[in-house]
């Protein structure tokens, strides 16, 4: 999964700077393309790999290292289905922000028409992922229909559903990104909610592998200390980037 982010950020680069010949061109974005598309797929099956509870640890740890390190996610058809459902919220993700983005209405439309089409594959690859589920992941499972938690997390991606197709279909793109947002962070909750207390299941919880107290609240301090130092920075870096000119060049006109 790392190779894959270093690969498609290096590759957007070069493609941006580089030679803009059309190998060249060509070269740079078909490994921005693969990396694009197998980075979100590894990350959906490092995630079900550990959250369905495949990984052994203690005694009863395999020697081979296929069956240590290949076998868990690569044998289960919930963790491809996952992993299938990560790059479809993340091409649904992109696409919705495009529409905002662009400034062309071709190109505009181009992105409504691919987000509409990858919400329909994401609802898809949610209930072939919550039937696998079933079999292959039962504590995942369990945990997805457990009380009025997961009652009330399904009640609001339903309507933040609705509500990014009936946006992108009127063409309320800002409504539709707002949407996407919510939509992507309930699915986020609802995987972490089906997982407590476990962190690495179905023997280390989350509070078995906390660090020491006082360890977590110099982390905490240390948090709050660099975002105060990066959150103006960035606040500026995407000021910049929206307008076309910095500051320099501001002062200079």
């Amino acid at each position: 999964m790392l190779v894959g982010i270093v690969l498609r950020g290096s590759a957007f680069t070069f493609r941006t700077y580089d030679s803009k010949d059309d190998a060249v061109q060509l070269r740079w974005g078909r490994i921005f393309s693969v990396a694009s598309v197998a980075t979100p797929v590894v990350l959906g099956l490092c995630l079900c790999t550990v959250t369905s509870g495949r990984l052994t640890f203690g005694a009863t740890l395999p020697r081979s290292f296929i069956e240590r390190y290949v076998m868990p996610w690569a044998t289960s058809s919930f963790a491809w289905s996952v992993g299938a459902l990560t790059l479809a919220l993340f091409a649904f993700i992109a696409a919705t922000y495009l529409t905002v983005e662009a400034r062309d209405d071709t190109l505009r439309n181009i992105f409504r028409r691919r987000a509409l089409q990858s919400q329909g594959a994401l609802v898809v690859l949610a209930v072939v992922t919550f039937a696998t589920a079933r079999s292959e992941a039962p504590m995942v499972f369990s945990g997805l229909t457990r009380g009025r938690v997961a009652v009330a997390m399904y009640v609001a991606t339903v309507l933040t559903v609705v509500t990014t197709v009936v946006a992108l279909r009127r063409r309320r793109h800002p409504l539709a990104r707002f949407a996407v947002i919510a939509q992507a962070s309930f699915i986020i909750w609802g995987w972490a909610w089906s997982q407590f207390p476990w962190l690495l299941p179905p023997a280390h919880t989350i509070a078995a592998l906390a660090a020491p107290r006082i360890t977590l609240k110099l982390a905490l301090a240390t948090l709050a200390i660099g975002t105060a130092i990066l959150l103006p920075s960035f606040v500026y870096l995407f000021r910049v980037f929206k307008t076309g000119e910095s500051a320099f060049e501001r002062g200079k006109r």
